[in-house]
């Protein structure tokens, strides 16, 4: 089953997730159905699962977003 979800996912139009053609609707399908399968699996909600380059460029993402809210003594 999991050689068939990867052809599958291979063998149709796939591009960055967007929403004006073919390619970016697929992409944006795939990753909702991964973060539901995902969810499904660790028992969350697919809203909490984040896909990123690398951990460290989550990392940096999380760091820079928490550093805003930051003040000196925090």
């Amino acid at each position: 089953p999991v050689i068939d979800a990867i052809a599958e996912a291979l063998g149709a139009p796939l591009a960055n997730r967007g929403t004006t053609t073919e390619g970016e609707r697929r992409a944006e399908t795939l990753v909702a159905e991964a973060r539901s399968a995902l969810a499904d699996l660790l028992g969350t909600v697919p809203r909490g699962t984040v896909f990123g380059r690398s951990s460290t460029q989550l990392a940096y993402e999380l760091s820079r977003t928490l550093a805003k809210t930051w003040a000196p003594g925090d």
